[in-house]
Parts: C-alpha cells; sequence; structure tokens
C-alpha cells in the first residue's frame, strides 16, 4: 500500500507527542471550507430573495440584513474556527502534561477541548448579538466601533 504525499506529511505533525504549536496557515487551509462556505451563505440570501429574507429574519432592510450576514459568515464564523484550532491543541498538550495515565488524559483532555471551545463560541455569539443589535438599532458609526471592538479584541487572543 502506497501513502500519497498529503498523508505522509500529516501522520509525523499528528503522531508528535504534546506539539504545543500550530502554524496559523495550517489553521486557515484546513477552515477554508468555511471561509468559502460563508460567502456562499452571504450572496444565497438563504435561497430565498434577498427582500424576503431581510423580512423574514426581521431585518429592516436588505442592507442590514447582508451587512450582519456577511460579518457572522465571512469574518465570525471562520475566526471561531481558525482560534478553536490553537486552544484544542493546547488543551490536549495540557491534559498530557498534568497526567500520567493514558485513559485520565483522554478524559482530561475532552473535557478541557469541550470548555475551549464552549469559551470560545459564547464569545463569538456575544460578538455576534452586539455587531447585529448596532447594525440594527444604532448608527453606522456604532457598528464600526464595535466591529473595530470586536476584531481588536480577537486580535488579542
Amino acid at each position: 500500500m502506497t501513502i500519497g504525499p498529503c498523508v505522509s506529511l500529516l501522520f509525523p505533525s499528528v503522531l508528535r507527542p504534546c506539539q504545543e504549536h500550530i502554524a496559523l496557515t495550517s489553521c486557515i487551509a484546513a477552515n477554508l471550507p468555511i471561509f468559502l462556505s460563508g460567502s456562499v451563505c452571504v450572496l444565497d440570501c438563504d435561497g430565498r430573495d434577498c427582500q424576503l429574507s431581510a423580512s423574514y429574519w426581521g431585518y429592516p432592510s436588505v442592507g442590514a440584513y447582508v451587512a450582519c450576514n456577511s460579518f457572522v459568515n465571512i469574518v465570525l464564523t471562520p475566526l471561531f474556527f481558525v482560534l478553536a484550532c490553537p486552544l484544542v491543541l493546547w488543551a490536549n498538550c495540557l491534559a498530557e502534561k498534568a497526567v500520567s495515565n493514558q485513559v485520565a488524559q483522554r478524559l482530561l483532555g475532552c473535557f478541557l477541548t469541550a470548555c475551549a471551545i464552549f469559551v470560545t463560541f459564547i464569545c463569538m455569539t456575544c460578538q455576534m448579538i452586539l455587531i447585529i443589535v448596532c447594525i440594527l438599532k444604532f448608527s453606522p458609526m456604532w457598528s464600526a466601533a464595535c466591529l473595530g471592538g470586536a476584531m481588536a479584541n480577537n486580535s488579542r487572543s
């Protein structure tokens, strides 16, 4: 049985014990389908007419619907998945260093992974709600300030 070039590159990095670093380009490449599907969601307008989708979700205009949908699907959701990769890696490495029993390592790793993904998801949801409220209820200046704050907050993570 022959091993292809992708598999031969992947196995040494996966089988290394406690890898503490993962390249950002690897995270982005692994989540590239999420980036592309986000733009399809924005352009598709939920498979309906954009005016109908905007009124269905309660947006006052198609522009507000597209702005909110663009931010959530093109920026926030892919950013969540890109940030989740190093956090999951860190959680599993922490579990491996903290416990010597292999079964306990797996259980602790699963628990810490779930906690890391949950916290990241809650932060993403709060930012999503905040940007939707700013776009719908406040002026474009508030929306820009909220977007800038969300991006500055995510760049520190």
